[in-house]
């Protein structure tokens, strides 16, 4: 399916006028990345990222580089995965996203998770919570406690106690 909606979409950016475009673009971005046409993608929202800077759209840029940060993960470029995720968080933090800051912490989390380098992941999961905590979100909360719980299965009880106090502290 989502092969079929990217060939459509691509037509469909070819076809359309100027006023459409950027609508149909970021359509195209997302089935690229879902129909896993990582290098489509990435062009796709690199055009994306120029447009949003052009027009100052902070919040635009935030959603495009997290995007960004979300292809070069999936091609396990962790380092401009992470470049991405951290120029998305600064773009969420300045416009007063504190979901959208979770969300970008979260992609974090689960990369540092996937390099098995807990100390980070469990750090990312607790700005998480602090976040939903901020926001009132008791759902996510107790998610979160179950990423936390996550990575605590996978140290010794002794880091993990270590870790959480340096963090909490």
């Amino acid at each position: 399916q989502y092969q079929q909606a990217y060939l459509y979409l691509n037509q469909a950016l070819d076809e359309c006028d100027e006023e459409d475009r950027y609508e149909i673009l970021m359509w195209t971005a997302s089935a690229a990345y879902n129909a896993s046409k990582w290098e489509r993608a990435l062009s796709l929202y690199e055009e994306l990222e120029k447009k949003q800077s052009t027009e100052d759209d902070t919040s635009g840029l935030a959603a495009t580089y997290n995007r960004l940060g979300l292809v070069y993960q999936a091609k396990g470029e962790w380092e401009k995965a992470i470049q991405f995720y951290y120029k998305a968080l600064e773009g969420k933090e300045k416009i007063g996203d504190i979901h959208g800051m979770a969300q970008t912490y979260g992609n974090l989390a689960i990369l540092a998770f996937e390099q098995k380098d807990m100390a980070t992941a469990l750090s990312h999961f607790w700005s998480i919570q602090f976040l939903f905590i901020k926001l009132g979100a008791k759902a996510e909360v107790e998610q979160t406690f179950n990423s936390i719980g996550t990575v605590a299965s996978n140290i010794d009880e002794k880091e993990f106690g270590k870790l959480t106090n340096e963090i909490l502290t």
